[in-house]
């Protein structure tokens, strides 16, 4: 019996290498096996016919700085060649200025359009925007496909840095070389696996979610790394973030701990305390007066609005010890680790509480879903100052709920666990306080039990409840007053409406228009995909306009509302249906609701504002899924197919160039290695 096991197990391993295999080969080097059949002709370098630019021999060529004409050459005469005008592609081979040269900018790139004249277009054929680069042999190659045979073809170059160009080859109908990249079959095997492991008939359907089994932690330190290894690779080949990232507010913050105060070590200059009022953002520009963006001002003193925690965490204990700053990446990425095994076990939390016959596969397939679509994705794109406080909230509330709903027992309530739960629930507040609403989350979750101790009269167990329930939520609330009130005066007042930034705060009106624009873009936006990689684009420089105009909205490019890219959000509405049993989720949804709403009224439509109700938007649709399998559903392929939507969308952001720190830039060859690795075509 163990031996036929084993013997399906390497059966199934071997489908899964051979699928990898075969797609890499035969799909991804398609045009590799198509150019098979190509005969190459050579196109000799020197005395090519152009315009725009001068030839100095041996295929060295230079634009003509004199010359208004464009930066062309021909390539002509083809149907006189031996292929006769039976043009399939051409292999260009130049050098081209290194990215070095010129640092954050699109650079060591040869852009190309390409005219065609065949015997279907007299006049020029465009084929617009081919980029060449110097290392990457896969951007050498432009396959077209003419409307019959080819008389000549033109390029009209442009270079990003540079004039200089040494033409090394230029070959018609070359055949393609292999391009076999490790990488991308490394995650056709994942792939492939996980296609194999989510099989109708798989084991991972038939475990429980709730069964203790060896290999559950291996495989969760696996997907942890497949998600976040190649985020924090990324982010450290990309040095324009590092070199642009000049946000640095908890920085500054531990700076001014460390020499006993807390407002920051900047002085206001004397034109900004003159000011009638300091936060109106186009009197500043009127008054030429420059401030620290994004920083509380206050009775003549800079102070940091953010939670405090993730400085007294990280950046503190790092300047006092090591007389360094911390990285923002770091904290970040620290907190997208316990993020994701926080949400791993609370949704087997859940399970036992809601839904005792979840599957294995269920359990990985939401883990993932939940993780994509909080956010968090984003924040490791761009790690700044902005997204610490953020990653930070989330991870205190996840690992809070869950020792919350992993406290309920079948008999009472586990005292340590919801005390654990209570303390972390509070030092969400020290992150990112408007999250702290969520703290609300403990009436569905215990007021059963509160309603049964009362009815026995365990007066007892019932004080110890709600002991163990606030008391650890003291600390945290008394010394965020106190440090409320050292800075503001008032021990509830977090310093937002002191914010230096686009508008004054404290007279943001309450508007019709922000509700429908919130509702919208938070919630119903389609994203804007293209069928080229990146499959996402966004416009300009990552604004959009309230379309309205009726009243001021500041926004941010919303990339897409979450309910077309998180389908599982769908099963919410069905605990609405089954109310009686579906508090926790109508208690959820309805809270990160009101939180959006509030978010919008407040502060405008920001991407990064999503992780504040996402989240725990997401938090209730799992529970929402568990009523459904309950009631006998079958949502296998639901789940499936969210996943496969979530991951595709989620994974574009490190590829568009409207981010503040856009990989294109500030790493062109990996962007462009990375681009061709999906524009196989």
């Amino acid at each position: 019996m163990k031996s036929s096991i084993w013997k399906n197990r390497i059966i199934l391993i071997l489908i899964v290498f051979a699928a990898a295999v075969f797609t890499e080969l035969f799909v991804f080097n398609f045009r590799t096996i198509q150019s098979l059949f190509y005969k190459e002709i050579q196109i000799p370098v020197d005395g090519l016919e152009t315009t725009g630019i001068l030839s100095f021999g041996e295929g060295v060529y230079k634009f003509d700085p004199d010359s208004e004409e464009a930066r062309v050459i021909y390539l002509s005469h083809l149907d006189e060649l031996e292929c006769a005008g039976e043009v399939h592609n051409i292999r260009f081979d130049a050098e081209t200025p290194s990215s070095i040269d010129l640092m954050f900018i699109e650079s060591g790139v040869l852009n190309a359009d390409i005219y065609v004249r065949d015997e279907g277009n007299d006049r020029y054929a465009i084929l617009e925007g081919h980029k060449f680069l110097e290392g990457n042999e896969a951007s050498k190659y432009v396959f077209i496909d003419p409307a019959g045979k080819v008389k000549t073809i033109a390029m009209n170059l442009s270079m990003t840095n540079g004039a200089v160009l040494n033409i090394k080859s230029i070959t018609i109908n070359a055949r393609r070389k292999l391009n076999f990249l490790p990488v991308r079959f490394l995650y056709l095997l994942l792939f492939f696996t996980c296609i194999t492991a989510f099989r109708k008939n798989s084991f991972l359907w038939k475990q429980n979610a709730l069964e203790k089994a060896a290999w559950k932690l291996p495989v969760m330190v696996v997907l942890c790394a497949a998600l976040i290894m190649p985020q924090w690779y990324l982010i450290q080949s990309n040095p324009y973030i590092s070199s642009f990232m000049n946000f640095n507010p908890y920085q500054d913050l531990a700076e001014s701990f460390a020499a006993g105060h807390t407002y920051i070590l900047e002085e206001p200059s004397e034109a900004l305390k003159n000011l009638s009022n300091p936060y109106d953002d186009t009197l500043r520009t009127a008054e030429g007066v420059e401030t620290k963006w994004d920083y509380a001002y206050y009775n003549g003193k800079y102070y940091v609005y953010f939670g405090a925690l993730p400085c007294l965490i990280f950046y503190l204990p790092v300047y006092l010890f090591l007389g360094v700053g911390m990285p923002n990446p770091v904290p970040v990425t620290i907190c997208a680790i316990f993020l994701i095994f926080g949400i791993y076990e609370l949704i087997k939390a859940l399970a036992s509480v809601y839904c005792r016959d979840l599957k294995t596969a269920a359990h990985y397939i939401l883990t993932v879903l939940v993780y994509l679509g909080c956010q968090i994705v984003f924040f490791m794109n761009q790690p700044d100052g902005y997204s610490v406080p953020v990653a930070c909230g989330e991870t205190f509330l996840v690992w809070g709920l869950y020792f919350w709903v992993s406290s309920l027992k079948e008999k009472g309530v586990s005292l340590w666990r919801l005390a654990v739960g209570s303390l972390l629930i509070s030092m969400v507040a020290g992150c990112r306080p408007n999250m702290e609403v969520y703290a609300v989350l403990a009436l569905p979750l215990f007021v059963d039990r509160v309603k049964i101790m009362l009815k026995e009269k365990q007066n007892k167990k019932m004080a110890a409840l709600l002991a163990a329930l606030v008391l650890p939520a003291v600390p945290a609330a008394v010394l965020i007053m106190y440090y409320n009130a050292v800075r503001f005066g008032s021990p509830f007042d977090f310093g937002n409406a002191y914010n230096l930034t686009v508008s004054d705060v404290s007279r943001n009106p309450v508007s019709l228009d922000k509700l429908i624009v919130g509702i919208y873009e938070y919630l119903l936006k389609l994203p804007d995909l293209t069928y080229t990689f990146p499959f996402m684009s966004i416009p300009g420089d990552g604004t959009s306009v309230n379309e309205l105009k009726h009243c001021f909205i500041h926004m941010e490019y919303i990339f897409a509302g979450l309910l077309p890219v998180n389908l599982i959000l769908f099963a919410i509405p069905y605990s609405f249906k089954k109310a009686h049993r579906s508090v926790f989720v109508i208690t959820a949804a309805v809270t990160a609701f009101l939180l959006m709403i509030f978010e919008t009224e407040s502060a405008g439509i920001v991407y990064r504002y999503e992780a504040d109700f996402s989240l725990v938007f997401l938090i209730a649709a799992v529970v929402a899924l568990m009523n459904m399998i309950k009631d006998g559903k079958d949502i296998r392929r639901f789940l499936i197919c969210a996943l496969a939507v979530s991951v595709l969308f989620h994974m574009n952001f490190y590829f568009l160039t409207g981010l503040k720190y856009p990989l294109l830039w500030g790493n062109t060859p990996l962007y462009y290695k990375i681009y061709y690795a999906f524009n196989f075509l």
